[in-house]
């Protein structure tokens, strides 16, 4: 079974609790959870987390989130700095950032001691990109190459999958880059095709060591549609050896999250 590593799922005490997410699996064990923060303003990250951890060790809940990665600016590495701090965050594992391409260049030495502080603190970087930000996360990938940095992409569209197909080899030149496929956009209504081909792509780049997959969850709203997604990740490997599929399936992220 693979650990459910959540992309932009929107998770929150008020919106979405666990107890509603974790009601949405029907036939799907969840052995382990990667918590994804949900986007927010820098005045409730901290009590959200707060709120991850407690649910992390309540009698219930089966230890989850397992490892939480939180919601902060990767230009303000004060936030950044103040969040590894906390002895409270037990689970952090990384943070998230949305980089567009009119901002990567912004502010270079905020950028680079943010690469840093995460680096020293063994915790990783998920990045949601935009077209044109492959040159910026290659850069970063460059300056601090013992960093591990995820790049999430889903499949939306068949001109976008080829398209992410061909910028899968500039960024599959570093090592310390991961791939994280976050499932199918439900406004799609037979994306099994699609994603093969983005997963047949990915491991022909990237190597089977380097690829992980997603509940993708915040794209996939109707009831039973990861059992779906299970079903189409499991398809889409089907060719493969089981130590490979392992490796897809869970062991990838139970390393580069340190589960």
């Amino acid at each position: 079974m693979m650990p459910v590593i959540d992309a932009g799922v929107g998770i929150s005490q008020k919106r979405c609790s666990f107890s509603d997410y974790l009601n949405a699996f029907r036939q799907f064990h969840v052995l382990r959870m990667v918590a994804m923060q949900t986007r927010q303003s820098t005045d409730t990250v901290l009590d959200e987390l707060v709120y991850f951890q407690r649910q992390a060790t309540t009698r219930g809940f089966g230890g989850f989130p397992n490892a939480i990665v939180a919601s902060v600016d990767l230009f303000c590495p004060t936030e950044i700095a103040e969040l590894v701090k906390l002895d409270s965050l037990e689970n952090l594992r990384g943070i998230h950032h949305s980089l567009a391409e009119q901002t990567h260049d912004s502010n270079r030495a905020d950028l680079e001691r943010s690469l840093n502080i995460l680096a020293e603190n063994e915790l990783c970087l998920d990045l949601f990109t935009t077209q044109g930000c492959d040159e910026a996360v290659a850069q970063m990938a460059a300056f601090q190459p013992t960093l591990n940095i995820i790049v999430n992409i889903s499949v939306a569209e068949d001109d976008q999958v080829q398209h992410t197909a061909r910028r899968l080899s500039r960024l599959a030149e570093f090592d310390n880059v991961y791939l994280k496929i976050c499932g199918v956009d439900s406004s799609i209504a037979d994306g099994y095709p699609l994603l093969k081909m983005l997963i047949d792509d990915a491991t022909k780049q990237f190597g089977i060591e380097r690829i992980m997959f997603a509940s993708g969850m915040g794209q996939l709203s109707s009831e039973g549609a990861f059992d779906h997604l299970w079903t189409q990740y499991a398809e889409a490997c089907s060719s493969l050896k089981a130590s490979y599929r392992d490796r897809l399936f869970r062991s990838n992220a139970m390393s580069v999250y340190g589960l």
